[in-house]
């Protein structure tokens, strides 16, 4: 269950095999014209072992430079998964640390693993061997590593993270497992871990100092990526979900350094320099499995295309690039309490947009009146149109949302106490903590972008929805009340 992992897009699809097929015609290599083929890519460029080598880390360097955004004194944070792309972006920041004055990488490195055992049906000592085998990498590689699991994505606090050399795995509480048992859609389970995947990742870095993050998504999975996000509602984002630089934390900048590589790439590079991966993707998705999610489909999709068509990849990737959006950067913005991206569900009566034609459809759908030989047409109408507005402008549900807000105060306040010990996994009024309604569930969605909408409906239990989301949806209604009450009052 969720076996999906970030950070190498491996989304319930099988490792592709490395094609062994060389063109005779080419006994040469295409760049230095002197030593003889070792591999083809792209089905046509052939190369030598040391030339392809010599391109890849080029490229991966050019990658970092080109953007000037890395500097010496920056403090990185690496997710690694234990899977075949983050070992080599470990490996090759590595090479790089050990090049000439020149040329040498001096920013610092942290290294991060997450758990996500407990959502894939790992036993725990199935874990205890992952995280020691990624462990021993790390060390290395003379990395400093850290280790956290799944779960703390879904506090409040700051998430409780070990050197990763002394971290011992116990049973754990399945809260999340919970979560995404709730969920009825296989596509919304892996976007809501994604977006856990992120929030952590973000946490983390702000507690170890870091300012930037480095994640391992390649070329391959970042055209996945680009199809998932407008498939799934998404497109407004595409700039962040799959750009080299993800500004959407104003502290802290996700970046990509791996996006020129092809997955072929990355594992003739890990042959080559006999790069030991920790964590083998397994072959355990049948056909069925395959049809059970948008993201397992768009991945085979994908793979299939770029097999037959070897220009697949690129040309996805640089068509996303051009739909790519820009991302306003305006004092008021509002953000997804989720994603942290830019809400683009903002109504303008001015103009008329997809989500006003989704609200209308929704509206009709759920709304059924009978007519009486067509005499109580215009009341339908007008009351279909009085209650999209009331969606928009109606101070009336404004107020009603405020009076919701100031009910949830008061219950916060009669549990004061729980509120001074930060409502422990373990406190015996949990419950109280994490009571929520259909009025939380209304002002959540007004405070989540499209994309994060369909998480939402897809619970079975509002309860369920994690308790993180319905207090940042509280704050940030009552924030916006503030802020109009004192708005005539500002200069």
């Amino acid at each position: 269950m969720c076996s999906v992992n970030d950070d190498d897009c491996e989304i319930g699809t099988e490792t592709p095999i490395i094609s062994k097929t060389i063109d005779l015609n080419d006994t040469k290599c295409k760049k230095c014209e002197e030593k003889e083929t070792a591999i083809v890519l792209r089905g046509k460029d052939a190369y030598c072992k040391n030339c392809f080598l010599a391109s890849s880390t080029h490229k991966f360097r050019a990658t970092l430079g080109k953007s000037k955004i890395v500097r010496p004194n920056d403090k990185i944070l690496v997710a690694h998964s234990g899977r075949a792309a983050s070992s080599i972006l470990l490996h090759l920041i590595r090479a790089g640390m050990q090049e000439s004055t020149h040329k040498r990488l001096v920013f610092k490195s942290t290294v991060l693993y997450i758990d996500e055992g407990i959502l894939e049906g790992k036993t725990l000592d199935q874990r205890r061997e992952s995280v020691n085998k990624i462990s021993d990498q790390i060390k290395n590689f003379g990395f400093n590593g850290f280790f956290t699991t799944i779960n703390e994505s879904l506090t409040e606090l700051m998430p409780k993270i070990s050197p990763i050399d002394s971290t011992i795995i116990n049973d754990e509480n399945e809260e999340i497992k919970k979560i995404f048992a709730s969920l009825n859609d296989e596509s919304a389970k892996k976007d809501l871990l994604l977006k856990l995947r992120s929030r952590l990742l973000h946490r983390v870095a702000l507690q170890l100092n870091c300012n930037k993050i480095f994640t391992a998504e390649s070329a391959t999975s970042l055209s996945i990526s680009i199809l998932n996000n407008i498939s799934m509602g998404r497109g407004a984002h595409l700039s962040l979900d799959v750009g080299f630089i993800d500004t959407r934390y104003s502290d802290t900048m996700i970046l990509r350094p791996m996006r020129g590589f092809t997955t072929m790439e990355i594992d003739y590079y890990s042959q080559f320099h006999n790069v030991e991966i920790p964590i083998v993707k397994l072959k355990n998705f049948n056909d069925k499995n395959k049809l059970k999610s948008i993201q397992n489909l768009i991945s085979q999709f994908v793979n299939e295309m770029d097999a037959e068509s070897h220009g697949t990849v690129s040309t996805v990737l640089r068509t996303g690039e051009k739909l790519c959006t820009l991302i306003s950067k305006e004092k008021n913005e509002k953000f997804c309490i989720l994603c942290n991206a830019t809400l683009d569900t903002e109504l303008n009566n001015s103009e008329i947009c997809a989500i006003q034609a989704t609200n209308y459809s929704q509206f009709v759908s759920t709304n059924v009146i009978e007519l009486n030989g067509g005499k109580n047409y215009e009341s339908l109408i007008k009351k279909i149109e009085s209650n999209c507005e009331k969606k928009v402008t109606d101070k009336n549900c404004e107020s009603k949302e405020t009076k919701i807000i100031k009910e949830n105060d008061k219950k916060v306040e009669e549990n004061s106490e729980i509120e001074e010990n930060n409502c422990n996994r373990d406190c015996e009024c949990k419950k109280n903590c994490t009571e929520k309604t259909e009025d939380d569930v209304k002002i959540l969605k007004k405070n989540l972008c499209y994309g994060c909408q369909l998480i939402v409906v897809n619970f079975k239990d509002v309860n369920d929805i994690p308790i993180f989301m319905i207090n940042n949806a509280r704050n940030s209604m009552s924030f916006r009340k503030m802020h109009e009450e004192i708005a005539e009052f500002l200069l």
